[in-house]
């Protein structure tokens, strides 16, 4: 093992090289980090006990390293690993000034929500685009990650991501001007879902890894599936989807009501699938937090009363759902398993406490160590003048649009159990904030407009 000392004053990737029996040329990988190429300090002890053929203790993780035959050059597979190196380092220097620049955004665009709801005119313009550019911002930063090396500056990366968001806002206006509200909330959704849909089903997942948001083979430990940060995105935009095509079908005769309402129950299950299948990477998180959120939403566009009994089978479900995808898991190699797999194992063992503790640590310590948590702090002040001074006129939206009510609902349960069951803790929520501010700040101007006509 091949491992810089401390010259360096940025932290980066380790080289490491095997060699010996069965040990073919190529890139060495681990259930860890399974990606091809990465492994990480914890899959080693495993690695040479089964080398010997010594059992693995139960305390240590059974990632052993898996060999990966690959017909590049040894010089191609050396720029490969540099590369992938360069990209570590270019996202470490990009992480903070993006979230810094994005925590602004979103604190800005709800301030200017709070005065465009006291003051209308020009203030509303100003709020709808500060919103929609906040909105299309942490999607941007994955679409970026190609470019990351040839825009090493942060700054040059920054002004690229504000033209983007900037180019999206304006077409969301337009299509507000055309179309209206739900038009317009759909395609941030989409948008915001799509990309990161398409990333992981036909892409492995490509612009997860070494992007701003995503996962970093520097401080992280899981570089496949959906990063925490984006769960957040995809659950808070399959929410909107949901709520929008209920809105947008409210007018329709019932039996097509009906229809809709059960193919919007089959799109939640293959975000879900999507998200939490073990070869996809397997978000116990996100499995976690989206069968009850599932289970809300689809008992609000039925319009169902949700009580103890629905809750307690939310419970069940969630379980047996989390259960399934980890029997599945644990029929695959070893070397192929996810952390869903290992956790599996350690509750049989008697040991998952341990993981348990250190998630929820993990999570807490973002309460008072990371930019996020000052986006939640002014989100709940909107919600506090919301309470304080328009009450009413959220009651008013609710009544009027179904779909912002179950919006609304089916938002603060995703995100909170989001930030609870994630290590991510409060940026999770934040995430969900910045988007949500969307149908929020559009919702209360139309129903505002809507009942001054009636007045």
């Amino acid at each position: 093992v091949l491992s810089p000392t401390s010259p360096s004053e940025i932290s980066q990737t380790t080289i490491f090289v095997g060699a010996g029996k069965s040990i073919p040329r190529g890139f060495a990988t681990s259930a860890s980090t399974r990606h091809i190429g990465s492994v990480t300090l914890v899959d080693l002890a495993p690695s040479i006990l089964e080398s010997y053929s010594i059992e693995i203790p139960k305390e240590m993780g059974k990632t052993p390293f898996d060999w990966e035959a690959s017909s590049k050059s040894d010089q191609q597979r050396i720029d490969q690993l540099i590369l992938m190196n360069k990209g570590a380092l270019a996202r470490e220097s990009a992480i903070g000034p993006i979230t810094l620049v994005l925590v602004l955004l979103s604190v800005v665009a709800i301030l200017f929500s709070v005065v465009a709801l006291n003051r209308g005119g020009k203030w509303v313009w100003v709020a709808r685009f500060s919103v929609l550019l906040g909105a299309f911002y942490p999607t941007a930063t994955y679409l970026l990650k190609p470019f990351y090396l040839s825009l090493q500056i942060p700054i040059g990366l920054i002004v690229v991501l504000l033209s983007i968001c900037i180019i999206g806002a304006g077409l969301s206006l337009l299509i507000l001007n055309r179309f209206g509200i739900i038009h317009t909330v759909l395609f941030v959704a989409i948008y915001n879902l799509g990309v990161h849909m398409v990333d992981i089903v036909f892409f492995d997942g490509t612009l997860q890894f070494n992007s701003a948001f995503g996962h970093s083979p520097i401080i992280a430990g899981r570089f496949s599936g959906f990063s925490n940060q984006a769960f957040a995105i995809i659950s808070i935009s399959m929410v909107l989807i949901v709520a929008m095509v209920f809105e947008l079908t409210k007018q329709c005769p019932e039996k097509i009501r009906k229809y809709t309402c059960f193919a919007l129950l089959i799109f939640m299950i293959a975000v879900l699938v999507i998200d939490g299948a073990p070869f996809l990477g397997s978000d116990v998180g996100g499995i976690l937090a989206l069968v009850p959120t599932v289970f809300v939403v689809s008992m609000l566009i039925f319009e169902k009363k949700i009580g103890l009994k629905i809750i307690f089978a939310s419970g069940i479900v969630t379980v047996l759902t989390l259960v399934g995808f980890a029997l599945l898991d644990l029929t695959r190699p070893v070397s192929k398993r996810t952390h869903l797999g290992r956790f599996a194992e350690s509750v049989v063992n008697g040991d998952a406490g341990v993981t348990v503790q250190r998630k929820l640590g993990a999570s807490l310590r973002t309460f008072h160590s990371s930019l996020w948590v000052y986006i939640v702090i002014a989100f709940v002040a909107f919600c506090i003048f919301l309470f304080i001074q328009h009450r009413d006129l959220v009651k008013a939206a609710f009544k009027l649009f179904p779909g912002f009510r179950i919006f609304v609902l089916s938002g603060i349960t995703v995100g909170l159990l989001g930030m609870a069951l994630n290590d991510s803790g409060v940026s999770i929520p934040a995430m969900m904030i910045i988007i949500s501010m969307v149908p929020l700040n559009l919702f209360l101007e139309k129903t505002t407009k809507e009942l001054k006509e009636k007045s």
